[in-house]
């Protein structure tokens, strides 16, 4: 999935920007532009429709901002700042909060992603999509999954007569 991969691309280049360049700004600049296209990416992606049985708290719209505090913190720990306890205890404290909203967007994602039956069948209309009511589709991702399915009913017996028309 997309957002896991840029989640994790901007933490690597924030380690490797610290790490081996000790350079601060470039790490912020380098998780900028992964936190921009991670938010931008899960808005077009994710289309909120809250069920009453899942997970509604819409993490979606935090979790791009997890590199921000792992910057935050790494900015911190190697800065010219006297490590003491108060700031160490800080930076772990950044650090679970940012496990804290993995979790969270874990089970969010499993919300999002897992099948549920329909209670009505949908309208079937030409270029919108359309799936049986038999088919357990996850209702967040329904306009991104793209399955063809033979229509309900037809008047014509052959398909390939009414592909032609």
């Amino acid at each position: 999935f997309m957002s896991h991969w840029l989640t994790s691309a901007s933490l690597y280049s924030m380690c490797h920007v610290f790490g081996e360049l000790r350079c601060l700004w470039p790490a912020w600049t380098v998780t900028a532009c992964f936190v921009t296209a991670h938010y931008g990416i899960l808005c077009l992606d994710i289309v909120p429709k809250p069920t009453a049985t899942g997970f509604n708290l819409r993490m979606e719209k935090v979790v791009p901002f997890v590199p921000v505090i792992a910057v935050l913190g790494m900015s911190i720990d190697y800065s010219v700042l006297e490590p003491t306890p108060g700031w160490q205890a800080f930076i772990y404290f950044l650090s679970w909060i940012c496990y804290f909203i993995q979790f969270a967007w874990a089970i969010r994602l499993y919300s999002l992603a897992a099948p549920m039956r329909k209670e009505r069948e949908m309208q079937e209309q030409p270029g919108q999509p359309w799936s049986p009511i038999e088919w357990p589709l996850p209702p967040c991702f329904e306009d991104a999954i793209y399955m063809v399915s033979a229509p309900k009913s037809s008047e014509q017996t052959c398909l390939q007569q009414e592909m032609k028309a």
